[in-house]
């Protein structure tokens, strides 16, 4: 055989077989138990040609189109045939996707067994669906609190100055001295004593290593910490100097 006839062998398609194959119709529904019942009197039976594809095999839709009217009764039905090989039935699909539906020779042995389910939709009310809430883990609240309540440089350093004069005295309206303890004094500023603390650690620093507060002063504190991280850093004694 030349080169060309096996070439013409291979790209053409087999032709398809035609058998004859049995059909029995058995309707199931839900009944009021709501447990699935079969209606096999009378079982609807009848007998078609259908075509035989190469894997041997029928396809589901070439036997409902020759069902013809009798294929109305499975519309909106859920399809499920009897599998010899296995003995059960197998959930085929849907009616309106038969066509993805393939059914061995070797399971049907020449009789088709086809039970068919109104699809039903449910009438109970679907219940809401609660919004998910994303719980935030405790570091990521706690550094969105320390964002939110992040102060402006100008603002802290008004604030310490206000601390450490109450704390030093001033002069009350009947003309005494009024002094208080730093723990007193913060709680008259409105800011915690630590935190007041860390704030005059931080401008301290600034002040040390050249920050610009002037220029800083709408700055977020933020800013001024990184300053002074930076430089504390060029302060360490590298290996090299040890």
């Amino acid at each position: 055989m030349s080169t060309r006839n096996v070439q013409l062998l291979q790209h053409t398609p087999l032709p398809l077989l035609n058998i004859h194959l049995s059909v029995k119709l058995i309707k199931s529904y839900v009944g009021e138990t709501k447990k699935v019942k079969e209606d096999f009197d009378p079982v609807k039976e009848l007998r078609v040609s259908v075509n035989v594809r190469e894997s041997n095999a029928i396809c589901l839709a070439d036997v409902l189109k020759e069902l013809k009217e009798m294929a109305k009764l499975l519309k909106g039905s859920m399809l499920l045939y009897y599998s010899n090989e296995k003995k059960m039935f197998i959930h085929c699909g849907p009616a309106e996707e038969a066509e993805k539906c393939f059914l061995s020779l070797a399971e049907l042995q020449g009789e088709l067994q086809l039970k068919y389910r109104k699809i039903i939709p449910s009438t109970r009310p679907q219940p809401q669906k609660k919004p998910i809430v994303r719980q935030e883990p405790v570091e990521e609240q706690k550094n969105r609190n320390k964002r939110t309540k992040e102060r402006k440089i100008g603002e802290i350093i008004n604030k310490v100055a206000e601390w450490r004069k109450l704390y030093s005295g001033k002069v009350g309206p009947n003309g005494a001295v009024e002094k208080y303890t730093l723990d007193e004094a913060a709680e008259r500023v409105g800011i915690a004593k630590k935190t007041l603390d860390d704030y005059l650690l931080q401008i301290r620093a600034g002040k040390k290593y050249g920050f610009d507060f002037n220029i800083h002063s709408e700055s977020k504190v933020g800013i001024l910490r990184s300053f002074v991280k930076m430089n504390k850093d060029k302060d360490k004694p590298s290996d090299n100097d040890i």
